[in-house]
């Protein structure tokens, strides 16, 4: 038993040295998710499933704020900013929140997980007032969380690649075209709702569309978004007209507005 680790027969000394095992199958992580786990297995192994798609957003945030950052660096770091966003929002003090927040954006992006970051944080931004200008940062969260209507009044007005991400992702889930402007992923996106995007659809699915090969359509479009922001702005904009004409145009402009502000590439 001294040498072995094993759900309560393990003691807390062992739990602390136990490694994650962020080198393992995705399908591994799940085990570093009991109450025996050692709160950093257990906060790395809610990262990765997270932002795979493979549980649900609350159960991260529960892990970052089961207990005070014990060092710093690393997701110790992430722990303390999702605890500090949480205090400056019950102090409600507005400029302490946007600070918490933009330290907390900064970490979690790269991870792949500012879409939960956005599901756990909207519904108390939208209660703050906005500020002069607008904020890209407020406005990209509130529409991450589908909150279009709240996110208007947070969208900037001074132009940079930021705020026009944040202007097309704005446009594209209030239902409208989107313009012309931006990286390369925005002008996929631009293209995939353009007037002729429906009439014309680009590239190789077009055939099978075509044919009525319907389901297989929907298979490889997904298979292609499967590359997150990695992915080739031709296959997005492929993608997305795929959703579009097989009806799902919600999910398609979902994914679009995720598509410019999941992350920095844009």
């Amino acid at each position: 038993r001294g040498r072995g680790c094993f759900g309560p027969i393990c003691s807390k000394e062992q739990r602390k040295r136990r490694p994650a095992r962020g080198d393992q199958p995705l399908a591994f992580a799940h085990l570093d998710l009991t109450s025996t786990a050692p709160p950093r297995a257990r906060m790395l192994a809610a990262e990765r499933l997270v932002a795979s798609g493979g549980a649900p957003f609350p159960l991260l945030f529960a892990a970052y704020r089961a207990e005070t950052p014990a060092a710093s660096g690393g997701v110790w770091s992430r722990s303390a900013a999702v605890q500090t966003l949480d205090e400056a929002l019950a102090e409600g003090e507005r400029a302490a929140i946007l600070a918490a927040l933009a330290r907390a954006d900064r970490l979690l992006m790269p991870l792949g997980l500012r879409v939960a970051l956005a599901r756990e944080y909207a519904p108390s931004l939208a209660r703050l007032a906005p500020v002069a200008g607008g904020d890209a940062r407020v406005a990209a969260i509130l529409l991450l969380a589908d909150m279009v209507q709240e996110a208007a009044s947070w969208l900037p007005s001074a132009p940079n690649p930021q705020s026009r991400a944040v202007t097309a992702a704005h446009a594209v889930l209030s239902g409208g075209g989107v313009p012309l402007t931006g990286g390369r992923l925005a002008h996929a996106v631009a293209a995939a709702f353009s007037a002729q995007a429906l009439r014309d659809p680009p590239g190789t699915l077009e055939l099978i569309l075509q044919d009525s090969r319907r389901g297989e359509a929907l298979l490889i479009a997904l298979r292609r978004l499967d590359a997150g922001p990695q992915i080739d702005p031709g296959d997005l904009t492929e993608a997305l007209v795929v959703l579009r004409w097989l009806g799902l145009e919600r999910c398609a402009r979902r994914i679009a507005a995720q598509s410019l502000l999941a992350s920095r590439t844009q």
